[in-house]
């Protein structure tokens, strides 16, 4: 059995996301509406309500990251993961340097489902920097060789069930604060 080293891959798109929300960290200057979302998060109802249709929301929209990660980033060369990466870095740091989130409201908004969720990003931006390797092959190579570079269907279950726990996480706790 062949054994695929994907380590470098994975490190690397959470590299290039740390990197994205330590620069918006530091000279952030875009201005986000977070208001209502800091307010709401010093409160908390004392009763559990699932809200299904945020829950889709925040799915879905993590899903289509994902294929932007994975499968557009394959067909681009793996071009587009690091990049993608380092955006939502940026995205994520902006929201922390934004002036109305405290410690607490980055805690009980991040700590729970972030770290499930950065990394299953990084895990679809690995499949998607398969993507230098897949073309490196097939011109060198082949059909024959490049084949084996392209992720299997099973390799997507895991990250797929990473960000199904984070959505619902985030769905929580987004409909109690």
């Amino acid at each position: 059995m062949k054994k695929y080293n994907n380590d470098y891959k994975f490190f690397l798109c959470l590299l290039a996301f740390l990197i994205g929300l330590i620069v918006a960290f530091n000279i952030s200057t875009l201005s986000f509406q977070y208001e209502k979302l800091a307010e709401r998060a010093t409160h908390f109802n004392h009763r559990i309500v699932f809200n299904f249709a945020v829950f889709y929301k925040i799915f879905s929209r993590n899903l289509l990251v994902s294929i932007l990660l994975s499968v557009v980033s394959f067909i681009g060369f793996g071009i587009l993961s690091p990049a993608i990466m380092f955006l939502n870095g940026v995205y994520i740091g902006e929201m922390i340097h934004f002036n109305g989130v405290s410690f607490k409201n980055i805690y009980v908004y991040f700590v729970f489902h972030g770290p499930i969720e950065i990394i299953s990003f990084s895990i679809f931006g690995s499949f998607g920097l398969r993507g230098i390797k897949f073309y490196r092959d097939y011109f060198k190579y082949g059909w024959d060789v490049a084949q084996k570079n392209i992720p299997k269907f099973t390799e997507f279950i895991f990250p797929v069930v990473l960000l199904f726990i984070a959505a619902l996480i985030e769905s929580l706790l987004i409909s109690n604060y």
